[in-house]
């Protein structure tokens, strides 16, 4: 519905024509892209793959778990392990200062 709204003919036009994995290879500044294969809008098929990316600087990092946006852990759960997210940011962003 809100896809035809915008010009679209339904939601897999959207898809096809809004998905950025199709522009991956063309990138040349570093870029990290993470995902959850269990996000509800996004199905494990539609994610990009190394063939996707080809010898641009994208690095992939894929969770089993984490939904849509849902990467941090709440205060209450909160423990090192669980801290992932911010350690692997700073580990690209440096490793991108680096080039």
């Amino acid at each position: 519905m809100i896809a035809k709204l915008f010009g679209f003919e339904n939601n897999v036009d959207y898809y096809r024509k809004s998905c950025s994995k199709q522009y991956l290879r063309h990138i040349r500044v570093p870029v990290l892209v993470v995902n959850a294969v269990d996000d509800p809008f996004i199905d494990e098929t539609g994610l990009p793959g190394p063939e996707d990316v080809d010898v641009a600087p994208v690095r992939l990092i894929y969770h089993d778990k984490g939904g849509h946006c849902g990467f941090v852990t709440s205060l209450a759960e909160e423990c090192e392990e669980d801290r992932w997210l911010p350690k692997e940011l700073a580990r690209f962003v440096h490793h991108a200062e680096q080039q």
